[in-house]
């Protein structure tokens, strides 16, 4: 039979290049205007990747999406996470790594900076201060069918790992988006236990925190105007 949800996260390596980038510092980014946050208030597109193990791709843009503050989104597609997925390094038949994933966003200008979340309390953090977490965990058969859109982690071999994003919390859940279409859950989102979270992030799962380049405004119509105007009339006056 074939496979009606697509995953293809594969498993976490530990980099000691990870260390260059800490929540901490991503946080200074922002304070200090460096690069802008990404919200989650806007969190109304659900991506589909069918039964393609692209994940990665899907819950990167899927997260990218969710920003209305300094950009006019969502304005990622299907077919733009397909083309994204392609330009990962390494991606292939069996998915790809997260950490590549958010290379290839940084490589593309999508991203400023990244940085993994090393603890529930960091997590915690950047959820009621920042903004989404993108997640890379394992992914159980059984987590595929929802109660309630609630996802039940359970103890089972893990077959496969599975890429998505954290767009919010409350005091017992955090609230998450997937990549399966609007047809799954709640309309694509879903809930986690706040402990079955930590489960799996302690069971070699990963979280990771974005942050975007500060967009570059063009002037307004009427400033630019009169900026030319001005230097029309020095040119004039030195004649």
């Amino acid at each position: 039979m074939k496979q009606k949800y697509g995953t293809g996260r594969l498993p976490f390596v530990a980099d000691t290049r990870d260390d260059s980038y800490t929540p901490m510092r991503l946080a200074a980014m922002l304070e200090l205007g460096m690069a802008t946050p990404v919200s989650w208030t806007n969190a109304n597109h659900v991506l589909d990747q069918g039964e393609q193990p692209e994940c990665v791709a899907f819950g990167t843009l899927g997260l990218l999406n969710t920003d209305d503050e300094m950009h006019n989104d969502p304005h990622f597609g299907n077919a733009e996470a397909r083309d994204f997925f392609a330009t990962i390094p390494g991606a292939g038949p069996q998915g790809a790594y997260v950490r590549d994933g958010l290379k290839a966003a940084k490589a593309a200008g999508l991203i400023e900076a990244y940085a993994l979340l090393r603890s529930d309390a960091e997590v915690d953090e950047w959820l009621e201060s920042h903004g989404p977490v993108l997640l890379g965990t394992a992914w159980t058969k059984r987590m595929t069918e929802t109660v309630g859109g609630i996802v039940i982690v359970d103890t089972t071999a893990s077959e496969t790992g599975h890429c998505y994003f954290w767009h919010g919390q409350d005091v017992y859940y955090r609230l998450g988006t997937n990549s399966w279409g609007e047809g799954w859950a709640e309309g694509g989102r879903f809930k986690m236990r706040r402990c079955d979270d930590g489960r799996l992030r302690h069971a070699g799962g990963e979280a990771w925190a974005v942050v975007q380049p500060v967009p570059v405004q063009a002037p307004r119509e009427g400033f630019l105007a009169a900026l030319l105007a001005a230097i029309a009339q020095l040119f004039k006056g030195g004649k």
